[in-house]
């Protein structure tokens, strides 16, 4: 048991019955869709020599994620664990020993009871596996969870609702199989094989998660106590907005997204706030998909970000709304020539182009045309061995820009850049 901190109460907890639908789409979630997307391709380890020893590892990876949401989800926290260090290595390995067992007395009840005892053992086992899985997150002991009593009185406790949990599980495993046989045959093989593992791991996903939310939900009736406090605890000189972020925290963690995001959109349109209180914000818009939101946000904020010299914090949210949003476009020149420098600075080349193309048409005449410009001719030279498209538009910046103060740059890059270029391009007279 957890006795460490008080139970908050079961009436604040929303009744699995009405989250269905967000259960089931809960590895949608970014966090969860890399994880079980990156097993999925690890599963084309199975084209491997002794490939099939390298796939078990690949399976104790996912139970130890699996067990993790079902822990995370248990103890009041709606939103994806990340990495998987939240848990000690045993109780993935016990979640693990205890699928093994379940399956090795099914195998045996066909050898030995025949048809029609392997399927009613078959059905004992569906209807206990929940129970057991309950029992170890909350003993946190194999012995515990493989002790039929101890089934027997989670189900007890609970009630009708244990039956539905079986239920819910099957249905959600005979969907995932189903969507198995969706995978389209014209594909390769090995995409093939990809697929079919992923159904499976977002299948598992949402059967742990829902096993744990049921912990939650009847945390009183098993004498578990959620990990989670209810308002995180504030300390003397926090953050200064710390009680609408903790209100917005318990919003989020009841799953009440539109609450927790009017409230802090009614505080960042009204006179702002700290950058935890904006980064909130942004974190919830893009839970929501909420990119048109996202992008008024970013071209407000971006301009702050800047004026504290926070460049790097500036370039990643324009990042984040053009991920939302690919036609997303800032305003201001000026600051699209300085995140374009930054983006260069750290290795975003593709960024950097994005930002300076088109710039002259939507700034004619604008003197940062020729620092973009010459920024984007060496990328394209050096990055993606352009060198006809970096010469030509060098070119009409000494048609254009003779007398700019970078013209000697511009200059000397188109020199370098056709000493390289085969065959030679032939300078213009300066």
């Amino acid at each position: 048991m957890n006795p460490q901190r008080p139970s908050r109460s079961a009436r604040e907890i929303e009744p699995f019955w009405n989250r269905i639908g967000a259960i089931t789409r809960y590895p949608l979630q970014s966090g969860v869709l890399m994880t079980i997307g990156v097993l999925a391709l690890c599963r084309l380890v199975l084209y491997l020599p002794l490939g099939f020893i390298l796939n078990v590892v690949v399976t104790v990876v996912l139970y130890k994620y699996a067990f993790q949401v079902l822990r995370a989800t248990a103890n009041g926290f709606t939103e994806p664990p990340e990495g998987m260090s939240g848990i000690e290595d045993y109780l993935a390995r016990d979640q693990l020993f205890l699928q093994v067992i379940f399956i090795a007395i099914g195998f045996f009840a066909f050898l030995l009871l025949g048809l029609s005892g392997g399927v009613l053992v078959s059905i004992l086992l569906a209807l206990a596996l929940p129970g057991a899985t309950m029992t170890l997150t909350i003993e946190q002991s194999l012995g515990a969870a493989l002790n039929p009593a101890r089934w027997l009185w989670v189900a007890g406790a609970i009630g009708w609702a244990y039956l539905a949990l079986v239920l819910l599980v099957y249905m959600v495993q005979v969907s995932g199989a189903f969507a198995t046989q969706l995978v389209p045959d014209f594909i390769p093989e090995f995409m093939q094989l990809v697929l079919v593992y992923f159904c499976q791991h977002y299948a598992l996903v949402v059967c742990f998660h829902l096993t744990g939310y049921l912990i939650l939900q009847y945390h009183e009736q098993l004498g578990y106590t959620p990990s989670a406090p209810a308002r995180p605890l504030r300390k003397a000189n926090d953050e200064p907005y710390q009680a609408l972020l903790d209100e917005v925290e318990e919003h989020t963690r009841e799953d009440r997204l539109d609450q927790a995001l009017a409230l802090l959109k009614r505080q960042v349109e009204s006179d702002g706030g700290t950058a935890a209180v904006h980064e909130r914000y942004r974190k919830l818009l893009k839970i929501t998909q909420g990119s048109a939101d996202l992008a008024a946000h970013t071209r407000a904020w971006v301009p702050i970000l800047l004026g504290q010299g926070k460049n790097k914090a500036a370039l990643d949210a324009l990042r984040e709304a053009l991920d939302a949003d690919p036609s997303f476009a800032l305003t201001d020149p000026e600051h699209i020539t300085r995140l374009a420098q930054q983006a260069d600075k750290l290795g975003f080349w593709q960024l950097a182009l994005r930002l300076s193309t088109g710039y002259h048409s939507r700034f004619p005449n604008h003197p940062d045309i020729v620092p973009n410009y010459l920024m984007a001719a060496r990328l394209l030279a050096e990055r993606h061995n352009q060198d006809s498209q970096a010469l030509a538009l060098l070119d009409n910046l000494l048609l254009r820009f003779g007398s700019h103060p970078q013209i000697d740059e511009v200059h000397q890059l188109r020199e370098r850049i056709a000493k390289l270029a085969a065959p030679a391009v032939a300078k213009p007279a300066r």
